[in-house]
C-alpha cells in the first residue's frame, strides 16, 4: 500500500483495474465470430494483465487439448511459445515413434528400470552440430542447455517427492 492510501483505495483501484480488463474482453468478444480471431485478442489483452504469457486450448479430437491462442509479453517470443504450446498437446510417445519410424532417432530400453530411452542417430547429432557452429549459437544453446538442466535437477533435489533414489545423482551429473 503506498503511503497516505488505504485499503480501501487500493482495492478500489484494483477494482477499476479489473472493471477496464473485464470490459476489454466484453468488447473483443463482441467484435468477432471467428473463434481463433476473438480469443487471440483475449490472450492479448490478458497478457499484460494477469501473466507473462497466455496459451488459450480448446478440447479437440480424443479429448485432446488444442492451442487456438497464443500471447507473450514479448511479441518477439510467441513463435517458440506457439510452437511448445503444440508440442505440449501432442503424444509424446507418438512423437517418438514417428522419428524412430523415421530412422531419425533410436530407441533402447533401459536395463535397470525397462523404460525406454531415446537417442539421436550418431549423423544427425552431427550435423545438427555443424548447423549449429555455422549459425555461431553453439555457445548459446551449450549454455542454456547447461542452464536449464541445472536447474531441473536443483528442483528435483529440493523436491524429495520427485525422482526418487536417482534425484542426488541427476543432480549431481548436471553440476558436472
Amino acid at each position: 500500500m503506498r503511503q497516505g492510501r488505504t485499503a480501501v483505495d487500493d482495492a478500489r483501484e484494483n477494482g477499476d483495474v479489473s472493471a477496464r480488463f473485464l470490459a476489454s474482453v466484453g468488447e473483443e468478444l463482441g467484435k468477432s465470430l471467428d473463434y481463433a480471431t476473438t480469443l487471440l485478442s483475449v490472450a492479448h489483452l490478458a497478457v499484460p494483465f494477469l501473466a507473462d504469457i497466455c496459451v488459450v486450448e480448446l478440447v479437440a479430437d480424443a479429448g485432446r487439448l488444442k492451442p487456438v491462442a497464443v500471447a507473450h509479453s514479448d511479441a518477439a517470443q510467441e513463435g517458440w511459445l506457439r510452437e511448445l504450446a503444440v508440442v505440449a498437446t501432442t503424444d509424446v510417445l507418438e512423437l517418438m515413434t514417428r522419428l524412430v519410424d523415421k530412422s531419425l532417432v533410436v530407441a533402447n530400453v533401459d536395463q535397470v528400470d525397462g523404460r525406454s530411452r531415446y537417442r539421436l542417430l550418431e549423423p544427425i547429432r552431427q550435423y545438427a552440430r555443424q548447423r549449429l557452429v555455422g549459425s555461431g549459437e553453439l555457445e548459446t544453446v551449450r549454455a542454456r542447455h547447461g542452464t536449464f538442466f541445472l536447474a531441473f535437477a536443483e528442483a528435483l533435489e529440493r523436491d524429495a517427492s520427485v525422482g526418487g533414489a536417482r534425484r542426488q545423482s541427476a543432480a549431481d551429473c548436471a553440476r558436472g
